[in-house]
């Protein structure tokens, strides 16, 4: 059976997976579920560092725990500022750091 989840609970659920695990270089974060995969996006400013791998793994095993009947696609992208990030509407952005211009 094919789990679909709310938009809200997604929301939510990655919100509180990102508590501290929010670094300086993180500039954007992105998730969906597509057809019962929870798909995140973490976009990174720069070279990622350990330190960034482990927090966007760690926060991508918080919110599948949350959802266990689901399969988790996660994913860190170097997108160095000021390039924009670009995701599709269904996408929801979850976190987007304050950045000028």
């Amino acid at each position: 059976m094919e789990a679909h989840l709310n938009r809200i609970s997604l929301i939510c659920s990655v919100n509180r997976a990102l508590w501290e695990e929010v670094g300086p270089s993180l500039r954007v974060v992105a998730a969906k579920d597509d057809e019962g995969i929870i798909r995140l996006r973490f976009f990174i400013d720069g070279e990622p560092s350990q330190e960034d791998l482990e927090s966007a793994s760690s926060a991508a095993a918080e919110v599948i725990a949350d959802f266990p009947e689901h399969e988790l696609d996660d994913k860190v992208v170097r997108l160095d500022a000021p390039e924009r990030v670009q995701v599709t509407a269904d996408w929801q952005i979850v976190f987007m750091r304050r950045e000028p211009g």
